[in-house]
């Protein structure tokens, strides 16, 4: 599956509906703890926006910032109907072409949605994990967030 990867704006409707509907199924799981104060991205932060596009429609979003050579990936989002088609593979792929400099990815992922192993298939690896300071399990619980990284194989990326 071949698509495009082009930045966006941050408040891209289409691209905010795209993280909205891809993370509500994981509320089932787990909420934000009332008063916690989750990273929020400025706008006018280091963090930039893409949306990955097949066929002129938006079926992925992601956000990224750069910090020396580690591409940092927050909400990587897919749009259900294109899951399990390589997705989340192409958009690395075009990442890793879009930021030369950066060496590994990394990104951070709440175990109990069953992310971790998922991120874990695409050949990332753990490196730390902490009880949440943000999420709370909707059994009272605290949600574990875990670290992941994944080294960029420039030759697997061209």
């Amino acid at each position: 599956m071949q698509g495009k990867l082009q930045e966006i704006e941050a408040n891209d409707p289409e691209g905010l509906a795209l993280s909205r509907a891809c993370f509500a199924p994981y509320r089932h799981c787990y909420r934000v703890i009332h008063g916690a104060k989750p990273k929020q991205v400025d706008i006018q932060s280091s963090w930039r926006f893409f949306g990955y596009f097949y066929e002129g429609a938006l079926v992925g979003r992601v956000e990224v910032k750069l910090s020396v050579k580690c591409l940092s990936i927050s909400a990587l989002a897919v749009d259900a109907s294109y899951r399990r088609l390589g997705v989340a593979n192409e958009i690395l792929s075009e990442l890793a072409l879009a930021f030369p400099n950066a060496e590994h990815f990394s990104l951070w992922c709440v175990e109990e949605t069953g992310n971790k192993a998922i991120f874990e298939s695409m050949g990332f690896k753990a490196k730390a994990y902490e009880k949440s300071m943000i999420f709370e399990l909707l059994d009272g619980g605290m949600a574990t967030e875990w670290q992941m990284v994944k080294r960029i194989n420039r030759r697997e990326h061209e």
